[in-house]
């Protein structure tokens, strides 16, 4: 782990930290991509290229972008993702020596494959690109093929290497498949850990406190992919303490709440303000879908269920 050595160079688009300058390198290893989510199969890619760093006697480096690639080609069709701009630098940046952060531009979408290498070549010290099995870039990828990217390199000065196939099967749309199916326990497998949401709790209506299960409501940026509808187990990380809770996603059919979803979280064993707090959800399964009730006091009970399973587990 390299966290402490790690360098990163921040572009002006990226909104939430200073730039920073980043060291010139004379040689690196480097590998390229967006990472959404650093799951398992990124972390495979990513261990690749230390070896290949230690091998060649070079620094490793990893290049990523600043906004995914499709909001800037087709504006609109970008998925929900699976972590901030924090989550995915702060664990890049345990992966390798540096992190550049490249402002993904129409500019940039229109260069060749053999125009981007040169650039890796010349701005950014690389010798060496790791690709993953099926990573293709440049305009002219899609006509690409693995000994074209190869001689391509050699024609710019970069050695290309080519990883082999994840053991795991994860990816980013197939772990945001899972989490839209409901189904955060196969998501933590692909991921490595457990999906995780961090927002501020915010004022709702406050139903929950009058039948013995206080909820703490929690915004989360738009561009963040919500699981499916549905009750979940979870951990709740607040001020660095981590508790057991019940998190329901959902539309609150029982209260006629209409379309809106909102996340609502009862920490159990848990007394406390939490408003303007904020707070991380960690998704461990979901126990049942949303369900409409006749009275409150059958919801009532129906909660006392969700926390006995809950209970049983995250123990």
């Amino acid at each position: 782990m390299r966290d402490n050595r790690a360098q990163t160079l921040f572009s002006d688009e990226w909104p939430f930290a200073p730039i920073v300058k980043f060291p010139q390198m004379k040689q690196t290893a480097a590998t390229i991509g967006f990472f959404d989510g650093v799951h398992q199969g990124h972390r495979f890619l990513l261990s690749e290229l230390r070896h290949l760093g230690a091998q060649e006697a070079v620094s490793t480096l990893v290049l990523t972008f600043d906004t995914h690639p499709l909001a800037v080609v087709r504006p609109g069709t970008q998925p929900a993702l699976l972590s901030t701009p924090e989550e995915r630098l702060t664990a890049l940046r345990k992966e390798a020596d540096a992190v550049v952060v490249l402002p993904f531009t129409i500019e940039m979408a229109q260069q060749t494959a053999e125009q981007f290498l040169q650039i890796l070549h010349d701005d950014h010290g690389v010798r060496h690109l790791l690709m993953g099995h099926d990573h293709r870039f440049g305009c002219d990828g899609r006509g690409l093929t693995p000994a074209d990217y190869t001689a391509l390199g050699h024609r710019v000065g970069i050695h290309v290497h080519h990883a082999p196939k994840a053991p795991s099967p994860a990816s980013s749309s197939l772990i945001r498949s899972y989490l839209l199916g409901g189904n955060a326990t196969v998501a933590a497998e692909l991921l490595g850990r457990p999906y995780s949401l961090t927002g501020t709790v915010v004022h709702g209506r406050k139903v929950g406190r009058t039948i013995g299960f206080p909820t703490a409501n929690l915004c989360v940026p738009p561009s963040r992919l919500v699981p499916d509808l549905g009750i979940y187990a979870c951990r709740a990380t607040i001020a660095g303490t981590t508790h057991n809770a019940v998190t329901s996603i959902g539309q609150r059919p029982t209260l006629n709440n209409g379309t809106d979803v909102t996340i609502e979280t009862y920490v159990l064993d848990f007394e406390g303000d939490l408003y303007d707090q904020e707070m991380t959800l960690h998704f461990v399964r979901r126990l049942r879908s949303e369900m409409k009730f006749e009275s409150l006091d059958i919801l009532q009970q129906q909660i006392a269920r969700d926390c006995d399973k809950a209970r049983q587990v995250l123990a």
